[in-house]
């Protein structure tokens, strides 16, 4: 007789949660200049730099973006995502 063997599920790669249209925005002014600081997003986007501060650190958590280097001489680099 034949045991009861589990079989493993296959693995999927986790689904990042869409962004909202600020996280886009973000995402989209990064993408176009990745050495931008957040007080020249907040200026571009109009909004006070707390707020892209928030929204980029909710972009590190999804693992979108990350930063290189240090604060001054660093740049945003685009984590390869297929959910994007």
């Amino acid at each position: 007789m034949r045991e009861n063997v589990e079989k493993t599920p296959p693995i999927t790669p986790p689904i990042t949660p869409p962004m909202t249209q600020l996280e886009r925005n973000i995402f989209d002014i990064i993408k176009e200049n990745s050495k931008i600081s957040m007080t020249e997003i907040a200026e571009k986007l109009n909004i006070s730099r707390d707020t892209v501060k928030e929204y980029i650190n909710k972009l590190k958590k999804k693992e979108i973006i990350r930063r290189v280097g240090t604060t001054k001489s660093g740049h945003w680099e685009i984590i390869e995502n297929e959910n994007l």
